[in-house]
């Protein structure tokens, strides 16, 4: 259902057992996004969710901004991703099990305080 399954900014999850294992972020539709992530082959240097492999299930949770204005979408929920993992970073004193790249920006308030929400659900 849209806006997941339509083309535009979201950040996903994957969790196992209640710890986040992975964050991402991306503008495709997610069932194309977990259909690359499921059968990448190392084509063009990506080799796709590297939990694929080691783990037999994992949970996906899924967020949009919906009072962002559009142009702000895109960076705005990459600053939140890395906003996440530094939080993980922090808490773990080590990255997200399987997390293979993350994009840093300067970040604001409001991102670091929705980034304690998704952070503060999974971990626990």
């Amino acid at each position: 259902m849209a806006p997941v399954t339509t083309r535009g900014p979201k950040l996903y999850v994957f969790s196992h057992s209640s710890s986040l294992i992975y964050i991402g972020q991306t503008v495709q539709g997610m069932s194309a996004r977990m259909r690359l992530g499921f059968k990448a082959d190392g084509t063009g240097g990506y080799w796709g969710y590297r939990w694929r492999k080691e783990l037999a299930e994992a949970s996906l949770h899924i967020w949009v901004l919906n009072e962002c204005p559009e142009e702000e979408e895109f960076y705005a929920l990459e600053c939140i991703e890395s906003e996440v993992v530094y939080l993980y970073r922090s808490e773990f004193n080590q990255w997200p099990k399987f997390q293979t790249e993350i994009h840093f920006h300067e970040s604001e308030g409001n991102h670091r305080a929705l980034a304690r929400e998704i952070f503060n659900g999974f971990n626990k």
